[in-house]
């Protein structure tokens, strides 16, 4: 329930022409869904209204949490790095985050995976001052065109395109072809944990961090624009990214 449509009527509308057929003939959904309870919990009572600073100039407010605990941490010039593990360390949330305020589009370029897995790896058992904001959000894309710049494109192609080997169809039927693709992500991020559900596949990388940590407890304060990702440790897969900007876009206002 927590993604009530996928795809629309007009989906299916015919785009026929005069003697040539082109009818939606099936629909594939692919979706997860994911619940997980911190392994150290943020208290409902540690939550209060606070500064939100959406860039160099924009406040708003939030419900921040406050929390104190052993994480793995790092950091460079750049950026703030943090585990948050969920209850049996199956999972796990990473937060990325940026020194200082600042729009997303300003700081994202620099995100890249051998990037994100030098700070992974460089993680140390640290106390760290956790202040993290309650959000949700939701978001649809169409993702026709974010993989035809990653170089599919005959899949799109009514002529090009070739499932004949995936579909059994009669010799004389017409091609199979990709006519929309979209992505739908909600995810919720609360006191006792996270939930997120989406359409779409999980992108697979090696993380590995290790350590003791000096006791001296350390700042996270995440009241600006940050990227998180919620992995399964044990197969090293994302199962979900994002970034929040602005606390103000919860589900079903803004996205």
């Amino acid at each position: 329930g927590r993604i009530k449509t996928v795809v629309q009527p007009e989906d299916f509308a015919s785009r026929s022409v005069g003697q040539i057929l082109d009818e939606a003939a099936f629909v594939l959904v692919n979706a997860v869904w994911f619940k997980g309870a911190w392994q150290n919990g943020l208290k409902k009572e540690n939550t209060a209204s606070k500064p939100f600073h959406v860039d160099e100039t924009t406040t708003t407010a939030a419900p921040m949490r406050q929390k104190r605990g052993d994480f793995l941490y790092a950091e460079d010039e750049d950026f703030q790095f943090l585990e948050l593990p969920y209850q049996n360390f199956t999972y796990s949330m990473y937060v990325l985050l940026p020194r200082k305020p600042a729009a997303v589009e300003t700081w994202l370029p620099k995100v890249t995976q051998d990037s994100l897995l030098k700070m992974m790896s460089a993680a140390l058992e640290r106390s760290v001052d956790v202040v993290l904001p309650k959000f949700e959000s939701r978001c649809h894309l169409d993702a026709m065109e974010m993989l035809q710049s990653m170089g599919v494109r005959e899949a799109f192609d009514r002529e090009a395109a070739n499932f004949d080997w995936m579909i059994h169809k009669r010799r004389e039927a017409f091609r199979i072809y990709i006519s929309t693709c979209v992505h739908e992500a909600w995810m919720s991020v609360e006191e006792e944990g996270s939930e997120g559900a989406a359409a779409t596949s999980a992108t697979h990388r090696s993380i590995g961090c290790v350590a003791k940590a000096p006791r001296d407890p350390v700042l996270f304060q995440a009241d600006h624009p940050f990227l998180y990702l919620i992995v399964h440790n044990e197969s090293r897969s994302i199962l979900f990214s994002g970034w929040l900007s602005d606390p103000r876009e919860q589900a079903g206002n803004r996205e």
